[in-house]
């Protein structure tokens, strides 16, 4: 849970320093890993959830499924690290392209996102 708070509270430091655009909230964020179940949205691999031991693969990442849309609710997941870095800011043109089974968690994500009040 510390690991959590501190991942918001940096990404929520970053947001504001870059200018990027955010919504989100701790009980968002934490909303987020437990429907995920601590696993990474993309390959459902466990994250890692603790500092302070270098730049590890399976850290938590937060990624921004559409990068210019920032770190909004329905607009993030989180993911492992290595995931996070090998997705960069591909449009989702390009994950449906190369990574089609990517594309359909995201797809679907968004979809549940749309309807839900």
């Amino acid at each position: 849970m510390r690991f959590l708070k501190y991942k918001f509270s940096r990404t929520i430091s970053y947001s504001r320093r870059k200018g990027v655009k955010c919504d989100l909230d701790l009980e968002y964020f934490l909303y987020l890993y437990d429907i995920q179940q601590g696993k990474c949205f993309y390959t459902d691999m466990e994250m890692t959830c603790c500092a302070g031991k270098g730049i590890m693969r399976s850290a938590l990442s937060i990624d921004r499924i559409i990068p210019e849309n920032g770190y909004t609710k329905g607009n993030v997941v989180l993911c492992c690290n290595i995931i996070n870095m090998s997705k960069t800011n591909l449009t989702l043109e390009e994950i449906e392209k190369w990574m089609p089974s990517w594309y359909i968690r995201i797809t679907n994500w968004l979809n549940i996102c749309i309807s839900e009040p």
